[in-house]
């Protein structure tokens, strides 16, 4: 009986505990502004329910006032208004967080619907930068919806074909022993030609997307490079004449800038799919401090950009250092 009374007061303490751990969540001021804050910092701390719990109280108290703020827009509100759109702004970047806790928790399909959610229903959101600047999680969430969409492409096209095996055959009947014919030489298979087409730095800039989707980095390594010496130079000159993202119809006016910013982004999926984190983040610092105002086009109608992604990912890479160095 004593030990049935032990069993029960252990388990009891054990939830009190497990409750109270809960509990202590430190909500601040339940402003949107500190529930994402903490949420950020529980995420960069490695506590990841945490993290969760203080994006769940965020979305609880400021998701329905978000979606309001996103139905009065049809682009991101200029950089002197953008504060006026708070609860906008913080929910996306807590959906944002969010994604990552669920991608270091290999999570991947709760990753891809909150990341849906995100570039579809609350896709002009921004997130201030201590550098002075507003970053776009929607945007970020797009590329990655894409390229997980492209791994997953890529994955069905090596997964070997399943196929039901053959019979084994019926043994032939023994032959007199003779010297095996010798093995045929191996040879290298001839590298596909790389096709430069007509130099554009669109055309270069597409075989580099083309290429790394399919897994041969090789290629897409030799056209971005054929795109940097010819493009990086004019590329420069037209990041230097601006001050902020040119607007969409003149967008396209920036062609060097926007595709060579693109093959720096691509470079950087690749070199991350590699495994080369130190040449990663060099790639990364050159695109979003060089090619700041670059853009890339999406084919359902509006541009991204390649910067802010790198940013973020960069700032991912920092905390995460940090997080292995404590």
């Amino acid at each position: 009986m004593n030990l049935q009374k032990t069993i029960r007061w252990t388990l009891a303490a054990a939830a009190l505990t497990a409750g109270s751990a809960m509990a202590e969540l430190n909500y601040g001021d339940y402003s949107s502004s500190t529930l994402t804050g903490k949420a950020w910092d529980a995420m960069h701390a490695g506590q990841l329910a945490d993290s969760l719990g203080y994006i769940a109280k965020c979305k609880e108290m400021y998701l329905a006032k978000a979606l309001e703020q996103q139905a009065t827009l049809k682009e991101f509100a200029p950089k002197e208004k953008a504060f006026d759109y708070w609860a906008l702004n913080d929910v996306g970047t807590c959906y944002y967080i969010e994604a990552q806790v669920l991608e270091k928790q290999g999570k991947k399909a709760e990753q891809i619907q909150i990341l849906q959610k995100l570039s579809k229903e609350l896709s002009f959101c921004q997130c201030y930068d201590a550098q002075g600047w507003f970053w776009h999680p929607a945007e970020s969430a797009t590329t990655e919806l894409k390229q997980l969409e492209f791994d997953a492409a890529l994955e069905e096209d090596t997964a070997p074909e399943k196929t039901t095996p053959a019979p084994a055959p019926t043994p032939a009947p023994a032959k007199p022993e003779t010297t095996p014919a010798p093995a045929p030489s191996a040879t290298t298979p001839t590298p596909e030609a790389l096709d430069f087409g007509d130099y554009s730095s669109s055309h270069l800039t597409g075989k580099a997307w083309d290429t790394m989707n399919a897994g041969n980095y090789t290629a897409a390594a030799a056209y971005i490079a054929e795109c940097k010496k010819l493009y990086e130079k004019t590329a420069i000159e037209q990041q230097a004449t601006l001050k902020e993202f040119a607007p969409k119809e003149k967008a396209f006016d920036y062609w060097a800038l926007n595709d060579v910013g693109t093959c720096y982004y691509i470079e950087c999926q690749m070199l991350e799919k590699q495994g080369k984190k130190d040449e990663l983040i060099a790639s990364l610092k050159k695109l979003s401090t060089s090619f700041k105002y670059c853009q890339c086009w999406d084919e359902k109608g509006w541009f991204w950009h390649p910067a802010e992604t790198a940013g973020s990912k960069l700032r991912q890479l920092e905390f995460d250092a940090a997080l292995d160095a404590e």
